[in-house]
């Protein structure tokens, strides 16, 4: 076996066992949420009213997470794998019931969906800066299977991301009626006009 072949993860052998096969597994790095400098600051803001969870955290600060669904009994119907109850009125309450691609009204009852940016296969989150309310869904006609199809107008415009696009940092042309405006998404539920991973670095 050549010197190379034995530095090799998948040529190192642990306590003299069979050869271990694939790279170590790394844990994603995440960073922490919107910062609130007191609890009393962060059971004020919007998600935290609507029923999300203040919790302390290491940095220092406070932050609102979504509560943790339960999980599912084995046997069960298959795990819905996409936002909770709580993040998804956020998402349409910020883009304000319409499609942010076309416009279009899409109230709850009529046919719309929310859209990853990144896509959940290709390590896309559940979290609000990579959500997006459109029209229709990813099997029917609308703006969400448009984007289903990698449209490129559509990719340019921010609604659909490559896997290596952190969605935080890439704005979306949220639709309005004279054109367009240039928005950050940001992960409580907001729109910014400036790129927030520029504020803070």
């Amino acid at each position: 076996m050549a010197v190379d072949q034995l530095k090799h993860p998948r040529n190192v052998r642990r306590g003299g066992g069979a050869n271990v096969t694939g790279l170590a597994q790394r844990t994603e790095i995440r960073r922490c949420g919107k910062p609130y400098r007191t609890e009393e600051e962060a059971r004020r803001s919007k998600r935290a009213l609507a029923g999300a969870e203040v919790v302390p955290c290491h940095c220092g600060a406070w932050h609102v997470r979504p509560v943790k669904a339960k999980t599912a009994a084995k046997g069960s119907a298959a795990r819905d794998t996409g936002p909770d109850t709580l993040t998804r009125a956020v998402v349409c309450n910020r883009d304000g019931n319409c499609c942010a691609a076309c416009g279009k009204a899409v109230p709850a009852g009529s046919w719309r969906s929310i859209q990853h940016r990144v896509a959940r296969g290709h390590g896309g989150t559940n979290d609000t800066f990579n959500l997006i309310l459109l029209c229709g869904s990813a099997t029917s006609p609308g703006c969400h299977r448009i984007c289903e199809d990698r449209d490129e107008h559509m990719h340019g415009q921010g609604f659909w991301l490559e896997s290596w696009q952190d969605p935080r940092a890439e704005p979306v042309m949220i639709h309005t009626a004279d054109g367009g405006v240039t928005a950050w998404l940001t992960d409580d539920g907001e729109y910014s006009g400036v790129n927030p991973l520029a504020v803070t670095a």
